[in-house]
Order: structure tokens, then sequence, then C-alpha cells
């Protein structure tokens, strides 16, 4: 009875204290009613809910049944807690809860060394399938598979481990940064802009290019104009959201930008795997690679910068009234 108590809304809480008054009192609601002026209805309505208690009439029936006021706003639950709290020789027995949270520190620290293998395959499974299928117009949809694939493996891989910690309910995890001015804010700018600005006259140049070639050659050049501005908005999707000054305290569902920003770097690879297969197949094509590779390296260098922001964070355990202490391990 107490735990739904504590569900009910204030005026189902003292209109159930006001009757179980009444009934300790031993007085009918006729007789309450009469003795306090009122409408002998109008206990009916309190019950039922179709009419509230005023201020006044919580007033009359304290004083009335020799309680105060606080004994019709509280549940009982609440006054047995309320009760402990005032026994100054209570000492407090706190509830445990499970806390989960990514632990993304080695991936701060080491992006490439943690997730290389994740790279190198991406790399070589888009240019063996590639050879393997000689190109045909179902390349494309490999190539969609391909960065579903991968996305579902990186997802997995980072946002779906995660620690598990047992910490009182009063106790929080959390990351941290103290300095939270964000480094080289300009830069990254600049560098994102160039690599969209790269990625989009390559694409350009493989449209303009395209009528001069074969169906294959000139399919696969449009292909590439088309992914150069697929390529270029998610570099600017990925990393455009990156601010001036970084939250000072934040949970791991705000490291969303930089786990995005890895989605740049693998659309960037994949952009470059698909000119270098185009080269294979027509070496004299063999230009149009240079502006991929420079929108790889730039992206390369923004996505470092905004490394470099979050390994600012720490995941800090704050304990209820103690000093907030870094985690350095998976227990407490």
């Amino acid at each position: 009875m107490d735990n739904l108590d504590m569900n009910k809304l204030p005026h189902e809480v003292v209109v159930n204290n006001f009757f179980k008054y009444l009934e300790e009192s031993g007085k009918a609601m006729k007789e309450y009613a009469k003795d306090n002026n009122l409408d002998r209805t109008i206990l009916s309505k309190w019950k039922s809910g179709v009419v509230l208690m005023n201020v006044d009439q919580v007033y009359a029936a304290a004083k009335y049944f020799g309680k105060t006021v606080n004994d019709f706003y509280y549940s009982d639950l609440e006054k047995r807690q309320l009760e402990v709290l005032s026994d100054k020789s209570y000492t407090k027995i706190l509830a445990k809860q499970q806390c989960s949270i990514k632990d993304l520190k080695p991936l701060f620290s080491h992006p490439f060394k943690t997730n290389k293998e994740t790279f190198i395959m991406l790399f070589l499974v888009l240019v063996i399938f590639g050879f393997l299928i000689k190109f045909s117009l179902y390349f494309l949809i490999l190539m969609g598979l391909v960065i579903i694939l991968f996305s579902s493996l990186y997802y997995q891989k980072w946002y779906n481990d995660k620690n598990t910690y047992i910490i009182n309910y009063t106790d929080y995890i959390y990351y941290k940064a103290y300095d939270n001015k964000t480094i080289n804010y300009k830069l990254n700018i600049i560098l994102i802009a160039l690599a969209v600005l790269f990625t989009i006259l390559n694409g350009v140049l493989a449209y303009f290019l395209a009528e001069k070639y074969d169906d294959n050659i000139k399919a696969l050049l449009y292909i590439i104009f088309s992914y150069s501005i697929l390529n270029g908005l998610i570099i600017f999707a990925t990393s455009s959201e990156f601010n001036t000054e970084l939250k000072s305290i934040i949970n791991d569902k705000d490291l969303e930008l930089f786990l995005y920003s890895y989605v740049g770097l693998i659309s960037c690879i994949i952009y470059l795997a698909l000119t270098i297969y185009l080269i294979i197949l027509n070496p004299s094509l063999y230009y149009l690679i240079f502006m991929p590779i420079i929108s790889l390296v730039l992206d390369y260098f923004s996505f470092n910068i905004i490394t470099k922001n979050y390994q600012k964070y720490k995941l800090i355990y704050a304990e209820d009234g103690k000093k907030e202490i870094e985690l350095n391990s998976k227990t407490i």
C-alpha cells in the first residue's frame, strides 16, 4: 500500500489521510459534515475525486482531528522516511544500481591502433571484390552492403561495448573535461572545407570525363561523381558540429560526434578504393587518384584534431559527498 501511495497525486494522498483519520476518530461522514457546516454529500465527492479538498478544508480537518496539515500531505511511507531522516542515530543504507557506460579512453588515446583492422579490411574487401566482379552495375549495390556491414561492425564494437559498474543510487559515472576550450577549432573548419572541396572537384572532373569512355568506364565515372557528392556530405555532416567549446560534463551518449568522425574516414577510404579500382581498369585516368588521397589526408588531420580534444575527457566516478576519482579499471 505504501508503494502505491508514492505513485498517487497529492490530492489523492490528502483524501486517503482524511478518511483514515475519520475512521480512527469513529465519526461518520454525515456527522463530520454537520460538525463542520458542510454539505453532507461533499465527503462522498472528495472520496470519488469529483471535488478536491481546498486548503481551508484541509486546515479545518487537521484542527478537527488534532493533526497537523503536514499529516494530510504526506503518505505513510513518506512520514516514516521523514522520521528516519530526523533521527540523528540513523545510518543510511544506500541501494545499489548497475551503471553501464562505454569506456572509450583507449579509443581516445590510440584511435588508429585500436581500430586499424577495420580500415585495412575495408580497403582490401572493396578492391578485391572489384577485381572479382570485373565491374558491373551491381558494384554500387555491393558498395552499399559493404558500408552497412562495416558500419554495423563498428557500431557493435564501440557503441554497444560497455563496462558495467555497481554503484550507489546517489553516485554518478560520467565523462568530464577539466579544460573545455577546443584546440585548433578554426584549423579543423579549414580542413573540413578543403576535404569537401577536393572530393567534389574530383567528382565533377569524373562527370565531364564520362562521355569520352565506353559504357563500363562511363558508368563507373558517374558512380564516382555520385559518390563524391555523398562523400562530401558525409565529411561535412560528421565533423561540422564540432564547437568552439566542449561540454564540461557529458555521458557516453554525447560522444556521437567522435564516433561519427570515424564514419567520415571510412567514407573517404571507400571513395579512394573506388577510384583505385577505376584506375586499375583504365590506367590513363591515374590523375583522378590525387584528390581522393588529399581528401583522405585532410579528413585524417581533422579527425586527429577531434581526437586530441576528446582526449581531455576523463571517465569520472562521483561518490555522494566525496571527491571525484578517475576510473582506470573496470571495477570499483
